[in-house]
């Protein structure tokens, strides 16, 4: 259930939304009508905690200032990252083929859903906490497989481990390379990832040998 209660919104010290109540309950089907320029996308805003407001809002009893998205961003990572050792048998043996994979006893499609559902909540709760950053699954992966084979039972916490280091890099090169500016983050990855991208796309089209 959310309640909002007398909340108002202010960009650049104009007014946006003023003094506004709402409540959806489970199960009922809510909504927010007014002509356009009215406030309703910033009042969706404040209420998903994207903007700042004031007033009160409560997400079933709890109030929203109060929660920390980080916390359920690193718990859904926690859980997936948790689920890897279970998955890497079944994802060395779904490499040889689907076919195969069954005729080795793994059942294809639960292991398929695990895997998406995992991926899905791991990557939802980054990307909500830290926007999307481009290139880190295409270079870390591939990079690694290089070094330390297909074997997924290392490959996968070991892209974990390099991806969150890489991003680590890249943060402090985009705070210090501008100083006292900052880079978007995403441009850093993408110089260090599009030649990468590119050599992989070369080497397996076999223009280049290296």
């Amino acid at each position: 259930m959310i309640e909002a209660r007398d909340v108002s919104v202010a960009i650049g010290g104009k007014r946006i939304v003023a003094n506004v109540d709402f409540e959806a309950r489970p199960g009922e089907i809510a909504a927010i009508v007014g002509p356009n320029g009215s406030g309703k996308t910033t009042f969706l805003r404040a209420l998903s905690g994207d903007l700042g407001y004031s007033g009160e809002v409560t997400v079933n009893g709890r109030n929203l200032s109060a929660m920390k998205p980080l916390e359920a961003a690193t718990l859904r990572a926690v859980l997936a990252l948790a689920a890897m050792p279970f998955l890497a048998r079944g994802l060395n043996a779904l490499a040889l083929g689907e076919a195969t994979a069954g005729h080795l006893g793994i059942p294809v499609q639960r292991l398929k859903y695990s895997a998406i559902v995992g991926v899905s909540a791991a990557v939802g709760a980054s990307v909500a906490v830290s926007g999307g950053i481009g290139f880190v699954g295409i270079v870390v992966p591939h990079l690694l497989r290089l070094l330390i084979g297909p074997d997924n039972r290392y490959l996968l916490p070991a892209s974990a481990l390099l991806g969150a280091a890489l991003l680590l890099l890249a943060d402090a090169v985009a705070r210090t390379i501008v100083a006292p500016a900052e880079l978007p983050i995403g441009i850093v990855t993408a110089v260090a990832g599009a030649p990468f991208f590119l050599w992989i796309l070369l080497r397996k089209r076999g223009v280049i040998d290296l």
